[in-house]
């Protein structure tokens, strides 16, 4: 079962780049990582642009992707396809919470195009995973949370739900990204 919010349902990528030009570090799972070993054995120009790091816990990622296009497009996605991106560039803005009840599927608004839905109201949903219509996650999140969480998760919704509590938010953000 997943939960989600209209919001996630209704949000398309248009491409812009925004998020690639950010400074984000941005994890890569070891699979990706051989992934990548063996397209820059092939590709001068990705090995040459693309660099990640590994922090002092052992994890990999990418700081500052190089992989974007004066055109504002990714490199590595029209080359290789959607499925050669991270699960980070593949999902975002949508990000995973596996819960022991569901999964549950949020967006960061610091995306531009996610930041425009936020002035059309929020409802929320439950979904088989059949019914979500983007890629999941390879490896969600898990987290464990008592019942305090569901409660208070609750209150969020209902406040988030609040049509002038939506309003103002939009027109914030609105103000910020002018």
């Amino acid at each position: 079962m997943i939960r989600l919010t209209n919001h996630v349902q209704k949000f398309t990528c248009k491409m812009c780049g925004k998020c690639c030009s950010n400074s984000w570090k941005i994890a890569l799972d070891s699979e990706r990582v051989e992934d990548y070993k063996k397209i820059a054995e092939n590709d001068e120009y990705f090995a040459s642009h693309f660099k990640c790091n590994v922090d002092s816990s052992g994890k990999t990622f990418i700081h500052e992707c190089k992989l974007l296009l004066p055109d504002m497009k990714c490199y590595l996605h029209g080359k290789y396809g959607a499925e050669a991106l991270s699960s980070v560039c593949l999902s975002y803005p949508r990000f995973f919470l596996k819960t022991n009840l569901l999964m549950e599927i949020g967006m960061s608004y610091a995306c531009p195009e996610a930041a425009k839905l936020l002035g059309t109201g929020l409802t929320i949903s439950n979904i088989t995973d059949d019914e979500y219509q983007n890629p999941l996650p390879r490896n969600p999140k898990k987290i464990f949370l008592n019942s305090k969480y569901y409660r208070f998760e609750q209150q969020v919704l209902k406040k988030l739900s609040n049509e002038d509590f939506d309003s103002q938010i939009f027109s914030r953000l609105q103000e910020c990204l002018e």
